[in-house]
């Protein structure tokens, strides 16, 4: 058969695939709740929050035993809060002996088929408690009675060529498979997100909200039911009068059907909680440039310079870890001091270069540290810095060390003048793949 003969084919193939890319896109992007999810969350709230509950959702252990049986025995109080799209359970058990609190809040969403909660211990006595360790943020035991459970879910970030691969494990009866990232990171070896999917029934998709290192324990029992503890990798310590800790937060989100569908009402559901807002509406991400700390300032002037003569619409330039301490970066942690023989100045001169079209200068470590340099300074005070959450840091006026006037004003300049070219270029680019669209008006930050 002959080229121009199966051309016809070939472009009638290849519509095919794209329209199958496209209503999946829809579909991923339209997904919402059945009334069988929505009822299986209800069954799960009330065998855990309910006035029936047996035991909580969390675990510990408190001077050497598990918590979880002498739990019924304390002094137990409850409350519900309802709000315009949650609704908000608190439970706290109290031990009379101690002093000690364990408190557990638990959102129900109204157009999700999910929870979220966070475990608080407070000691309420007039002595220190006894030792808390092993503390488990969830704790549950998931029913899989129609063969072995499937746990989809992904590497981490390593520097590797398989960073962010997708894993399967099929949990057979006697499984135990034990996950937790290194170096107090929270997704360097593995993602804190899990989809456990249970052979026709549909499955839970399991979230960690925690910035340090987690652990999770998928342990097939038997052949009906899987345990799956998470939460801080190592817990041992005891709490002064006074003093309180709190756990990861945890989200549960249950779906029928098969385990892409659980992807999809997962990212729906993240997509209308947990995207940053700012004044009510979607945050429009900042463009960042990122670069190795390690590279000379004279490198990293030569970069803005290019920056600057392309017009880029970069708003701002990152220099990551190594630029701080003595030594391998790694061993560094918590030394903010420059590396004087690749920044003789500091960053005077990077951060003076910054005030141009480039609106900010930060700079990170290897624990997620972030801070912003001011013109004029030679060295960086560290500082937690959440820029998709502050829409004020976006445009400059941001705790810690404050940019100068010039800054400020480069930062809101740039934020005005970009609005049309890398915002509309960026919105075509969504507006093909609808379940991937973050972005909004720069005007609404």
């Amino acid at each position: 058969m002959s080229a121009q003969r199966l051309a016809p084919s070939a472009k009638l193939l290849a519509a095919c695939a794209i329209l199958a890319i496209i209503c999946h896109a829809f579909q991923s992007f339209a997904a919402t709740p059945t009334a069988d999810e929505m009822s299986r969350r209800s069954a799960w709230l009330e065998g855990y929050v309910g006035s029936r509950a047996a035991t909580p959702a969390f675990s510990f252990a408190y001077g050497g035993h598990d918590a979880g049986r002498s739990l019924v025995k304390w002094k137990r109080t409850a409350s519900t809060h309802a709000f315009a799209d949650r609704t908000l359970h608190a439970t706290s058990f109290t031990d009379p002996q101690t002093g000690l609190v364990a408190r557990c809040e638990v959102a129900e969403f109204r157009d999700h088929a999910a929870v979220e909660w966070v475990v608080y211990l407070k000691n309420t006595g007039s002595a220190d408690t006894p030792i808390l360790a092993d503390i488990r943020a969830l704790d549950d035991l998931i029913p899989s009675p129609s063969g072995d459970a499937v746990l989809h879910y992904a590497r981490g970030a390593v520097c590797s060529m398989d960073d962010f691969a997708p894993l399967t494990e099929t949990l057979r009866p006697g499984t135990r498979l034990h996950l937790e990232p290194a170096g107090g990171r929270s997704s360097s070896d593995f993602l804190p997100f899990f989809n456990l999917e249970m052979p026709s029934r549909g499955g839970v998709v399991i979230g960690l909200g925690w910035s340090g290192e987690w652990a999770a324990d998928f342990i097939k029992q038997c052949a009906r039911r899987t345990r799956v503890r998470a939460g801080m990798a190592l817990t041992h310590l005891k709490l002064h009068p006074g003093e309180e800790i709190r756990t990861p937060q945890v989200a549960l989100l249950f779906y029928q059907g098969d385990w892409i569908r659980g992807q999809n009402l997962w990212r729906r559901f993240v997509l209308d909680q947990h995207r940053p807002k700012a004044n009510g509406q979607p945050l429009d991400p900042p463009v960042f440039n990122g670069n190795w700390g390690g590279t000379p300032g004279a490198g990293h002037l030569e970069n803005i310079k290019a920056i600057v003569a392309h017009d880029l619409p970069v708003e701002f330039y990152w220099i990551d870890a190594e630029w701080f301490g003595r030594g391998a970066w790694w061993m560094n942690p918590g030394d903010w001091n420059v590396k004087r023989d690749l920044y003789p100045e500091g960053f005077k001169a990077i951060a003076t270069r910054c005030t141009s079209p480039v609106a900010s200068c930060c700079f990170g470590s290897n624990r997620s540290v972030y801070a912003r340099a001011r013109p004029g300074s030679t060295n960086i005070r560290s500082g937690c810095w959440e820029c998709l959450r502050n829409a004020a840091s976006i445009t400059g006026a941001t705790s810690g060390p404050s940019p100068t006037g010039s800054l400020r004003r480069a930062a809101a300049t740039r934020s005005r003048t970009a609005t049309g070219s890398s915002t509309s270029a960026t919105r075509k680019r969504d507006s093909s793949s609808p379940s991937s669209s973050l972005r909004a008006s720069p005007s609404s930050a």
